[in-house]
């Protein structure tokens, strides 16, 4: 009912991620973000910290607030990577024309001069260069598969 109820069949967040096993369209494109800026991002908007609708909706998992980022970065990528037709680097989509290019074509929509859009901006950076040890341990165990998965140079580049 909830996906069925959408208005629309493209979202960034990752709500569709919560209900992957029922999705029911053509062509599923799995948008990945580095791991790293989902989770500061995540911390930074208050996941797991008060009571919105969201955060009421999202699973829970063992380990604080932090390590709780972590796997719902880790989950949702993991069930969307189940369905998907199509993976897309979001960081790739935003500076490479040949990314957004080469998605346009597997869309099958005509190529355009219009920008690459991009909104729903924090008011806090999402880079994860402020973690502590203890944090980036974390985070590499919780995630660290798959961020060598989607992004093999990874920790070359904290």
């Amino acid at each position: 009912r909830v996906v069925r109820g959408q208005a629309h069949n493209i979202e960034s967040a990752p709500f569709y991620a919560l209900m992957a096993g029922h999705l029911e369209a053509d062509l599923i494109v799995q948008l990945v973000r580095d791991g790293r800026r989902v989770v500061q991002s995540g911390v930074n908007r208050g996941w797991y910290d008060n009571d919105t609708v969201w955060n009421r909706i999202k699973p829970r998992f063992e380990g604080d607030r932090f390590a709780n980022c972590c796997h719902f970065w880790r989950h949702a990528n993991a069930e969307l990577d189940a369905v998907a037709d199509l993976r897309v680097r979001l960081e790739d989509l935003s500076t490479e024309a040949s990314a957004q290019a080469k998605l346009l074509d597997d869309l099958g929509i005509a190529p355009t001069d219009v920008p690459f859009p991009h909104a729903n901006k924090g008011g806090a950076s999402s880079a994860a260069t402020d973690w502590t040890e203890d944090q980036r341990k974390v985070f590499t165990e919780i995630c660290g598969e798959l961020m060598d998965r989607y992004y093999p140079d990874w920790q070359e580049h904290w």
